[in-house]
């Protein structure tokens, strides 16, 4: 095993046990705490991957940890009664989210910083793709469990659509060139309608984290095929099914 894959294994359990340890923190300073390990995260990834060129990657690089961070810590404190096991296993679960997550950067960085394409490349698109959806749907569910306003609960959740969906068209910038704001912005638009429609139905917050983060698959999905100009009727059907069958999960457990 390399000394660089190494570090990364140590920097996911260490980011991803710091995370669990929201658990113990006051509630008065859960908050302050969330923003520290955003900043931990961003600063371990920073130098893990050992970035030099700040102003072209380091606001997209570390889009990606700062949600894995913020998602776990929230969903440890918007789900106080989950059991040790499953804190355990979630942990788990995360660590393993981190370190893919430095794979994945580890290869779009050294595609940009050699301007061509290597073998990995587009295996590390996929795995951006699995984890945009897999990191999103803990994030979105646990900021419908914060004590906020819906609306801005809704503000929040749209948000992180357009950083997600920016930072992906971000990691395909080597193929499509620079990331296009307006599909960000759209996709976004997107969540924010379907967050706003589903608002006062009586979901539960994982369903809603389930069916906003296959609108934001359904956003990425639209934004990559279409800068291929692979974009039809059938691939956007099959998206469109995706999402309505977990809306439709969603409306089978309204209690």
């Amino acid at each position: 095993m390399t000394r660089r894959r190494v570090i990364f294994i140590l920097i996911s359990v260490l980011l991803a046990s710091t995370a669990l340890l929201v658990r113990v923190v006051p509630k008065n300073v859960t908050f302050l705490y969330v923003l520290v390990l955003s900043v931990v995260s961003s600063v371990a990834f920073y130098f893990a991957l050992e970035l030099k060129d700040f102003k072209k990657l380091v606001p997209y690089v570390l889009i990606l940890p700062i949600h894995v961070a913020v998602g776990m810590a929230l969903s440890m404190f918007g789900f106080p009664n989950l059991s040790l096991r499953l804190r355990l296993i979630f942990t788990l679960l995360v660590s393993l989210m981190f370190y893919i997550s430095l794979l994945v950067l580890n290869i779009i960085v050294v595609v940009k910083s050699r301007g061509k394409l290597i073998p990995l490349y587009r295996a590390a698109v996929t795995w951006s793709q699995i984890l945009i959806v897999i990191v999103s749907i803990p994030f979105i569910a646990s900021v419908f469990k914060l004590p906020i306003l819906p609306l801005f609960q809704i503000v929040l959740v749209s948000v992180s659509a357009f950083l997600l969906i920016l930072y992906f068209l971000w990691s395909i910038e080597p193929e499509f060139g620079a990331p296009s704001l307006d599909l960000a912005l759209l996709g976004s638009f997107w969540v924010f309608m379907l967050a706003t429609s589903i608002l006062f139905l009586p979901f539960e917050a994982i369903f809603r984290g389930l069916f906003l983060s296959s609108v934001l698959l359904f956003a990425i999905g639209f934004a990559h095929n279409y800068l291929k100009h692979a974009l039809t009727s059938k691939l956007i059907l099959e998206y469109i099914i995706i999402t309505i069958a977990f809306l439709f999960l969603g409306l089978l457990f309204i209690p």
